[in-house]
């Protein structure tokens, strides 16, 4: 079971998928009436319906205004939780329809940053050439939370940084090394072409990262560890590479980050943005994984068995 907050008096994943789907449409239109026009239904039928499931939960989900509603904080958990439960039964519903035909249905992705994912999208491209009712569902987020989104099952695969570490998963290395560096203003004296920043550098420098960094390049360099990581002047965190940007163009700080994923600024002109490697040229090697125990869609299998196939090109 299921259980949230104060809804743990009622199997909530008991109600049907129609009203989850209902209160999710409300969520995402911040309205009643422009819910009920996209759902098809009359607004006095919806509203009750509404109000049906905050009596059953014995909880308000929704704030009502005089421009829109929004949703409570207990409206906003059961708006992650219902996402997550309608995605599955969605998911379920292609497999069972698709068996015994062609692949069909949605692989779900979850990628750290890493210049590698160009090959993940090479094999998507060549996958739906040969089974056009596959689609896609890309998510970003750090080593941490993709590791989270495939055991919750929200996705099918996991573009990671490093090799698991675990043994409840089944992996391939993909044939790519991300290099590290430092994504600065092109402007800045460390900016010149060919030098490198060498590793005691960086203790001088404000800086901006990912964990992705201390977790697959920063604690290889030599010296580095959690007590040198205290003495760096780390100043923000970051998870997606467009945050990094906007930061070294505000002048906040220089961002560790990896040559793949910088390439897209370095290559605008316009930009005002220039990569610089590390001396010590830390890399690490990405990797895709997925769950061992549990059985993949023929979708996933499909898409799979393409990424094999590049990766072995």
């Amino acid at each position: 079971m299921i259980f949230l907050g104060k809804m743990g008096q009622k199997a909530w994943w008991l109600m049907e998928l129609r009203v989850l789907e209902y209160f999710l449409t409300v969520a995402q239109e911040g309205s009643v009436s422009a819910a009920a026009q996209v759902l098809g239904l009359t607004q006095p039928t919806l509203s009750r319906q509404l109000i049906d499931l905050e009596k059953e939960l014995g909880v308000t989900l929704f704030k009502r205004g005089h421009y829109g509603i929004t949703l409570t904080p207990q409206g906003m958990a059961l708006r992650q939780k219902s996402e997550q439960i309608v995605d599955l039964v969605h998911e379920a519903q292609d497999q069972v329809s698709s068996a015994g035909d062609l692949p069909r249905g949605e692989v779900g992705i979850a990628c750290s940053q890493t210049g590698a994912f160009g090959l993940l999208a090479q094999a998507m491209a060549e996958t739906r050439q040969e089974y056009p009712d596959i689609t896609f569902k890309v998510s970003w987020a750090d080593d941490y939370g993709l590791v989270g989104m495939l055991n919750e099952g929200l996705v099918d695969f996991a573009l990671l940084s490093l090799p698991p570490a675990s043994e409840d998963y089944d992996s391939l290395a993909l044939p790519y090394q991300d290099k590290w560096g430092l994504l600065m203003k092109a402007d800045d004296p460390r900016a010149k072409e060919g030098e490198g920043i060498a590793g005691g550098e960086l203790m001088k420098l404000p800086l901006l990262v990912s964990r992705q960094w201390e977790e697959s390049a920063g604690l290889r360099l030599p010296g580095q560890g959690q007590a040198r990581r205290k003495k760096m002047d780390i100043i923000a965190t970051y998870t997606v590479a467009s945050q990094a940007a906007a930061m070294v163009r505000a002048g906040l700080g220089y961002a560790l980050i990896t040559e793949g994923v910088a390439k897209d600024w370095v290559e605008d002109a316009h930009s005002g943005l220039r990569f610089t490697p590390l001396k010590t040229n830390p890399s690490s090697q990405p990797s895709l994984i997925w769950l061992k125990r549990r059985d993949q869609p023929a979708s996933a299998s499909a898409f799979r068995q393409k990424v094999k196939e590049i990766c072995a090109a």
